[in-house]
């Protein structure tokens, strides 16, 4: 993988003002979506995002950001804090990339620090898109930090969302043989699993989008499951209800963003 300082990872196949998803309407205007951002987004509770302090500087990428959140963790040899200083705040961050601090998190693989913040995270933090239209369950697909996915699975983001690809968390997981995050993206939801997030009770098993096709040759999952030779994908995917008559759409090659 190859993430880079402070973007998501791009593999090679793998909004509006509206937080809550980031789509091909998104085109052109990161600004925009920064500005948007920042605004009524819940303060940190609990004494955990104190305790955490120094593990979010040595977890996040190494950016003027990070120089910026140690110097505030840190009240120096008088022992107050400068009085022009504003506190940082996580929830309202953006990157230059269109990253949240989520992504971050799970970019560096804390895992500590990203399961903390989705407990607490709404439908427009677990579903944020980056620059490269990837959320964090994206992310941890690809880094294949299973029980992050399963954790953003059952507090509800989306597993339907493409990245500039067209992949879904379930195509990148079909992609790359990665039985476990399949396991983790398409099990059903438990009521006890709810329960230890503190979520509503469910409506019912949400049915996962199987037949939704990329635009790298228009593939489904089951199409990436058979090419990587995976029998175990295969067959979960068949039980859980995909089609073996889905055609590719190879005029989905270039997709909508271009």
């Amino acid at each position: 993988m190859s993430a880079g300082s402070g973007g998501g990872a791009d593999p090679k196949l793998p909004a509006d003002q509206d937080c809550s998803r980031c789509d091909s309407g998104l085109d052109g205007e990161p600004e925009r979506r920064r500005e948007a951002w920042g605004a009524g987004l819940p303060e940190l509770r609990g004494s955990w995002a104190e305790d955490r302090c120094e593990s979010a500087c040595d977890s996040a990428y190494g950016s003027g950001l990070l120089d910026s959140f140690a110097s505030r963790c840190s009240l120096g040899s008088s022992g107050k804090a400068p009085a022009h200083e504003v506190a940082f705040n996580p929830w309202a961050y953006l990157s230059e990339e269109g990253d949240t601090f989520l992504h971050l998190c799970v970019i560096h693989q804390d895992e500590t620090l990203a399961l903390a913040f989705i407990g607490q995270c709404g439908p427009g933090h677990l579903n944020w898109q980056n620059d490269l239209f990837q959320t964090p369950l994206h992310l941890a697909t690809y880094t294949q930090q299973t029980n992050i996915v399963r954790n953003l699975v059952v507090k509800g983001a989306d597993t339907e969302l493409q990245d500039r690809n067209g992949n879904s968390p379930l195509h990148l997981a079909c992609l790359y043989s990665l039985e476990d995050c399949l396991q983790a993206l398409t099990k059903p939801v438990t009521a006890k699993e709810r329960g230890c997030l503190g979520c509503q009770a469910s409506d019912g098993v949400r049915q996962r989008n199987l037949e939704q096709q990329n635009w790298q040759g228009g593939l489904t999952c089951l199409h990436l499951a058979v090419h990587a030779r995976n029998g175990k994908m295969v067959d979960h995917l068949l039980s859980s209800g995909a089609k073996v008559d889905t055609q590719v759409r190879p005029s989905y090659i270039e997709g909508p963003h271009g």
